[in-house]
């Protein structure tokens, strides 16, 4: 009969150990043995018993083989763990937070990194953007604590997942009030972004860019979502 093992101490100081679903085997070199290659600790093998279960043969499985098992038995532990529980993830996710609220989170995030809230004569900005010239003065700077509470309160969209209240709507008003916190910050600020670009010596003339009304726009359905699920949904 054969079967399919892994090789739990090798031959280096005496006989070496396979085992397979629970039970093991002793093994040597010169009688066991049957591939080129040395047995290592870990590796599978396949192996043969006769009727009393008494080894017979091993041999060494190819590395390729054993890659295309491990990605098989991963796949099959997705399908009868994993899977069900994304499947209940995605609809715990759909009928607490809804689609739209998802649609408005993924453009939001777009919007915010990649539309220019703010276009001066010679350069112009995302709301990231100006997040990481408060954070240290550079356009071209990390955001840090002020990109951190920007992502904070896009995941506040999905607060209804783990508080179950209908207050957890509320998490969604969240983005617009950073967003206009931000953009009001840069407006009465805008002398920073002269420091840090060096070559303007006055305050530069400024404008809002359509990344801005875009935002604003986005910003403003999850508010109006985040007070309608309030109002409607149950306590």
């Amino acid at each position: 009969m054969q079967k399919q093992g892994k090789i739990l101490r090798d031959c280096k100081n005496g006989s070496g150990l396979i085992s397979s679903q629970g039970e093991k085997w002793e093994f040597t070199l010169e009688t066991h043995w049957k591939s080129d290659s040395i047995p290592y600790v870990g590796s599978g093998v396949n192996f043969v018993v006769d009727d009393n279960n008494q080894l017979v043969s091993i041999f060494a499985i190819d590395p390729r083989a054993e890659a295309e098992q491990k990605l098989k038995e991963l796949g099959e532990k997705f399908k009868t763990d994993g899977l069900p529980i994304a499947q209940n993830f995605w609809q715990n996710l759909r009928a607490r937070v809804g689609i739209p609220r998802l649609v408005l989170f993924v453009l939001l995030l777009i919007s915010w990194y990649g539309f220019d809230a703010i276009v001066a004569k010679r350069f112009s900005a995302t709301f990231f953007d100006l997040l990481a010239l408060f954070n240290n003065k550079s356009l071209s700077g990390n955001s840090g604590i002020y990109g951190f509470g920007a992502w904070l309160s896009l995941f506040a969209i999905l607060l209804p997942i783990v508080w179950k209240d209908r207050k957890a709507y509320l998490g969604a008003l969240f983005p617009l009030v950073i967003y206009l916190l931000g953009i009001l910050g840069a407006w009465l600020d805008i002398q920073l972004i002269a420091n840090a670009w060096g070559y303007f010596y006055n305050k530069p003339e400024i404008s809002l860019g359509f990344g801005f009304y875009v935002s604003l726009l986005l910003s403003l359905a999850l508010a109006g979502l985040a007070v309608w699920d309030y109002l409607t949904r149950p306590a």
